[in-house]
């Protein structure tokens, strides 16, 4: 080749290098772009404006202007050490995203914010200072203030070559990074101004510089994710996660009452939601509710309320914010480490499906054994069928096409979704495992509803097990069902008679015997209360004769029902213990609540007002009620707690029946 022609193909492949690498900057600068203009929408929708058009910037700026001024303010409630330095810098967390939203033509909006706080502040605090100092002090913070998110976010894009984004580990490292540097020179450009000018006294330098900093921190690690994520809002009231948002809010605001509202020392427990949100609800959601937790802690600690307050103020602003950063970071390096495994599975599946396609059809090996194989499906007295490595069926037997209520020559090409739609989502993964492994699944039961009028639901007993080629690999399941429906029925016919009681159709006394060993080995492990209830309708056998065994069966139905309706937590069991006597099992449950619990039941009876004429306590049926309570230790038994509920019950009825009488066990010393 001559040295024109090297020439000429050189410069073509720069030409080519150019174009993709102009496509590429393209590409993200639409992204970028497209981000800005969601969130853009989304401010003058949040302040009823119209959309200006795209060189329209004073209206943007002063949107921002207003935005910075009054979260400024609000922020300023939270001060607390001299100079009005504040726990957390809510303008911190905004400039950061505006910043990374509009690039530097956010910077206008930011500084005539923080101008217009300043002279605001000067207003309504009244203060005396001079009109230099003045001068001098709002400048000096216009111009901190404008630095901290240039220099954040653009470390941020030296660091990993793209804007703030948090979708991966490296950026979420990157951001934790910048979140703590960028403050620094703002910090000491506002502090020493302030001290300069005798706002801030010298010898509050470093803890003021400090607060200025920690404050800076802790609004861009909350605040400023929960900005970026927003686009992704809808993910997260999405209508099958709205049970599971409301749950996890109903968590958090219940932790939040117990840590801050009433003190009780377990703030990291919220780190447990965090994680549940963060596993669940995505990453706007677990930014949102990191926000929230943290507004609620520096609301709190500010009014001398929670966990944090007590101490010196300076202590309480430290381990406060210390939490929330705690709390931030854990999530958003817990987002970045899921969003990283997610996308490593997705390569992952992307390259399976690339290799199952390379697959070739490899079958033609079992024709030696066709001869066997049709005499074996046609005589076999279970369900047999083989389906390939694409999940279609390849053959059946008479038996299995039965059980799927199918003629056994429409299986022949159609895939098992096809086929059971209802069971395909649990099944096609057993399919995959075998193919995978080349491991049998053996014994596996499976329900399915099938269009039998007369027998609903079916019950198989399934075994999978590999087929394979002459190179043992395997290239198609075969599969085994059994019928097992009349056996599961009838299993389940003879668990109720054995634990369930006849007439009232809760559990009896064997089931109670069963569970009340096993809360109390349980309460034992955990060192947590065992309540025990003992019920019996007072006069009962007076009931009997005066309105008859019928009437008595209904009435005993009846209390059951009251019973069952009081106990409202899953982990409880209500029991008929003999006769008129019925048995509560309450664990994790202290001598108050079971008394709240006993005085609940014997109410509820009450308003049903079942007529008892020859009663001697009340012109209708009332029960009497005992309780015992423990920590069960040794050398304490089941039988002790029993005991003692049995003779509390016994002084109910020998002070006048109709009442609740309570024995709280001590632990025995060994």
């Amino acid at each position: 080749m001559s040295l024109r022609a090297k020439a000429q193909l050189v410069g073509k492949l720069r030409n080519l290098i150019c174009q993709a690498q102009g496509i590429n900057m393209a590409l993200r600068e639409q992204s970028r772009t497209s981000q800005r203009k969601v969130t853009l929408d989304y401010l003058f929708t949040l302040f009823h404006l119209a959309k200006p058009k795209a060189s329209d910037l004073l209206l943007k700026t002063l949107i921002i202007a207003v935005i910075y001024a009054i979260t400024a303010k609000f922020s300023l409630e939270f001060a607390m050490l001299p100079g009005k330095i504040t726990a957390v810098w809510l303008p911190s967390g905004l400039t950061f995203a505006f910043v990374t939203w509009f690039g530097r033509r956010a910077l206008p909006g930011i500084a005539l914010g923080s101008i217009a706080f300043m002279l605001w502040n000067q207003l309504t605090m009244s203060l005396s200072w001079p009109i230099s100092s003045d001068i001098v002090a709002i400048v000096a913070c216009a111009v901190a203030n404008s630095l901290q998110p240039v220099i954040g976010v653009g470390m941020i894009q030296r660091l990993t070559h793209r804007p703030p984004s948090l979708d991966r580990m490296q950026t979420v490292i990157s951001f934790v990074v910048a979140a703590t540097i960028a403050p620094m020179l703002p910090a000491f450009i506002g502090i020493t101004t302030s001290a300069l000018v005798g706002i801030v006294p010298w010898s509050n330098y470093g803890i003021s510089w400090f607060t200025w900093w920690s404050a800076g921190v802790v609004a861009i690690l909350v605040f400023t994710p929960t900005l970026l994520f927003w686009s992704q809002a809808a993910e997260s009231v999405h209508p099958r996660l709205r049970q599971e948002v409301l749950g996890i809010l109903g968590t958090t605001l219940g932790l939040c009452w117990l840590i801050f509202g009433q003190g009780y020392p377990v703030e990291y427990v919220l780190l447990l939601v965090l994680i549940w949100s963060g596993l669940r609800l995505g990453n706007f959601a677990t930014s949102a509710l990191v926000s929230l937790i943290a507004m609620i802690a520096i609301v709190s600690t500010a009014h001398s309320l929670g966990v944090f307050a007590g101490n010196s103020p300076t202590y309480s602003l430290v381990i406060l914010q210390s939490f929330i950063a705690v709390c931030s970071v854990s999530s958003l390096v817990l987002r970045g480490a899921l969003n990283a495994q997610k996308a490593v599975e997705l390569s992952l599946e992307k390259t399976l499906l690339s290799l199952e396609q390379q697959v070739s059809d490899r079958t033609a090996q079992l024709r030696e054994s066709q001869a066997i194989l049709d005499g074996f499906f046609s005589v076999a007295p279970v369900g047999l069928g083989i389906v390939d490595r694409e999940l279609r069926y390849v053959r059946v037997n008479t038996l299995m096409a039965a059980m799927h209520n199918l003629p056994a020559e429409s299986h022949i090409g159609r895939s098992i979704r096809e086929i059971q739609p209802d069971l395909a989502s649990e099944i096609e993964p057993v399919y995959h495992q075998v193919l995978s492994t080349g491991q049998p699944v053996l014994n596996r039961e499976e329900n399915n509803q099938l269009p039998h009028q007369d027998n609903p639901i079916q019950t198989w007993l399934a075994t999978y097990f590999p087929i394979l080629n002459l190179a043992q690999t395997p290239t198609q399941v075969g599969i085994v069902l059994m019928e097992i429906s009349e056996i599961k029925q009838l299993e389940q016919q003879l668990r109720q008679q054995a634990y369930m009681d006849g007439l009232t159709q809760i559990a009896n006394r064997l089931y109670f015997n069963e569970v009340f060993e096993l809360e109390w080995r349980r309460c034992g492990r955990s060192q947590q209360p065992l309540s025990i209830i003992l019920c019996d309708l007072d006069e009962f056998k007076a009931y009997n004769d005066t309105y008859g065994h019928p009437m008595g069966d209904q009435c005993l139905k009846q209390f059951a029902n009251v019973l069952t309706q009081a106990i409202n937590r899953p982990g409880d069991l209500v029991a008929r213990y003999g006769g008129e006597e019925f048995v509560v099992i309450l664990p994790d449950t202290n001598a108050d609540g079971a008394l709240r619990v006993a005085e609940r039941i014997r109410q509820c009876l009450h308003q049903r007002q079942i007529p008892h004429c020859r009663s001697s306590v009340a012109p209708y049926v009332t029960v009497s009620l005992g309780i015992a309570t423990c920590i069960p230790a040794l050398p304490q038994q089941p039988n002790d707690l029993l005991q003692a509920a049995d003779t509390a019950l016994y002084e109910s009825k020998r002070q006048g029946r109709d009442r609740i009488t309570q024995i709280d066990l001590e632990p025995i010393a060994e």
